[in-house]
């Protein structure tokens, strides 16, 4: 956390050093790269508000208001045209090695049974695993298979692959940054219910889709038994601190921000009450594509 006002919490996307053991037994340090967060917004023309934007005026006045005190305490930084050209070559470079090496998709699972993460090679590429965890890089469609019907989590997190027309897009110019994506219906069949329990949360990413939202709201919660308490927005800034795009932009055109809705049994009272209401979380994104800041620590948990 760097700095927070209010429900308004600006936070470090870049993950602090985190050491992993080598098959040598050697503890290393890790980080992201800087160059991954190296983003700076298109500036934006004046564009004339409609009706349909006025429900986000007053929002959109408060974040600006904490961004501009973010500003005032010195929290973003200032470039130069040619300084911050450098740094988006540097992005570009980086996310071409990036998609060029993961585009290739092979399944494989595991297990770190370990009280500290490992570093291991799996195909041929090195992997980063955390403590006491299992993973399958496989079709999601696929859980049951995968996970069995015994098992039950106190947090479930979800982002599923959304249809959208930018990915859609994608596919035809630059086909290894794109991903399959999933029906709304493909997603609710999901058996989300047979992995909670009572007073397990389950926190679901959505983009900015009117769609997809009131369908998780009317169906897809309904479908896994559970009740929506809140949602959180995650703002993303460039480096400066300003927006991508406009906070009030029309309906249908991009939007700033992602929701994280954070849903409950249907039957848990007590839970709902402990959840923290209409946070926003503020950062600069990486460029990797759909990754989320971190959200454990102080100010989140319930």
């Amino acid at each position: 956390m760097i700095y927070e006002k209010e429900n308004f919490k600006l936070i470090d996307h870049e993950r602090p050093v985190i050491s992993y053991k080598h098959t040598s037994g050697e503890l290393v340090g890790y980080r992201l790269s800087a160059k991954l967060f190296n983003n700076f917004a298109r500036k934006q023309k004046n564009k004339t508000s409609t009706t349909a934007d006025k429900e986000d005026s007053e929002e959109a006045s408060k974040i600006k208001s904490f961004l501009q005190d973010c500003k005032l305490k010195n929290l973003f930084e200032n470039y130069s045209n040619d300084i911050a050209d450098k740094l988006k070559s540097d992005n570009n470079d980086l996310m071409n090695e990036f998609y060029k090496l993961s585009c290739d998709f092979k399944e494989f699972h595991g297990e770190n049974n370990f009280e500290h993460g490992v570093v291991t090679t799996i195909n041929n590429s090195s992997y980063l695993i955390p403590a006491r965890c299992r993973f399958f890089n496989k079709n999601v469609s696929e859980i049951e298979k995968m996970l069995g019907h015994s098992e039950k989590f106190d947090f479930i997190v979800i982002d599923p692959p959304w249809k959208c027309r930018y990915i859609r897009r994608l596919k035809k110019t630059c086909s290894e940054k794109s991903y399959k994506m999933m029906t709304n219906e493909e997603i609710s069949r999901l058996p989300i219910q047979k992995y909670a329990h009572k007073s397990t949360i389950v926190a679901i990413w959505c983009t900015n889709s009117e769609t997809h939202e009131n369908f998780i709201k009317e169906h897809m919660l309904r479908e896994w038994d559970l009740k929506l308490t809140t949602f959180w927005q995650w703002i993303k800034v460039d480096k400066t601190g300003e927006m991508f795009c406009s906070f009030d932009s029309s309906r249908g055109s991009k939007k700033p921000y992602e929701k994280l809705f954070i849903a409950v049994n249907t039957e848990n009272e007590n839970l709902e009450k402990l959840i923290p209401k209409g946070i926003s979380i503020v950062s600069q994104p990486s460029s990797i594509h759909s990754h989320k800041p971190p959200l454990l620590g102080d100010g989140f948990n319930p």
